[in-house]
């Protein structure tokens, strides 16, 4: 078993590296994304092109957003960035009940999951302090890819949802 403390910014270089060496698919669920600014893009900006870039290989990415009645924020600001990546042909679901998602998870080709407290915001990135580990123990990781499954077949496309 391997387990990496990511503390913050590390957390963007181990990320970004495993998008970039990633073979199959790239599962994330998370509890903020924001559209990363095109004006003045920050350093979360280079998890988007990785991902994207993920996506322009043909790995299978898929995401879980938060999104809770009524609408807040949080939400508003993950149907913008679900829309986004959506457009990128990167599949993009919220939790059909009302429940708040506040995981943060990553998980790759099955084999490594990054898990702790970051966001996907220029916040979380630039200036929170944050903390996550990045774990390769095949139990662990195949209990949070299965944990995700269940979430995705419950969870809902965006269509249809964030215009209150």
């Amino acid at each position: 078993m391997s387990v990496n403390l990511l503390f913050d910014e590390k957390f963007l270089k181990v990320a970004t590296d495993l998008f970039k060496a990633a073979k199959r698919e790239v599962f994330i669920i998370v509890y903020l994304m924001t559209v990363p600014s095109e004006r003045k893009p920050g350093k979360e900006s280079k998890l988007y092109e990785e991902l994207l870039e993920a996506k322009r290989r043909g790995l299978d990415c898929r995401i879980i957003l938060n999104y809770t009645v009524p609408v807040d924020k949080a939400s508003r600001q993950n149907m913008a960035a679900g829309r986004w990546l959506s457009h990128y042909g990167i599949k993009c679901r919220i939790i059909a009940r009302n429940r708040t998602v506040h995981a943060k998870m990553i998980i790759v080709d099955g084999v490594t999951l990054i898990m702790g407290s970051h966001n996907w915001s220029r916040r979380a990135i630039d200036r929170n302090v944050e903390a996550s580990v990045k774990i390769s123990d095949m139990g662990v990781v195949k209990r949070a890819r299965e944990n995700f499954m269940e979430l995705w077949s419950d969870a809902v496309d965006l269509k249809g949802k964030g215009e209150n």
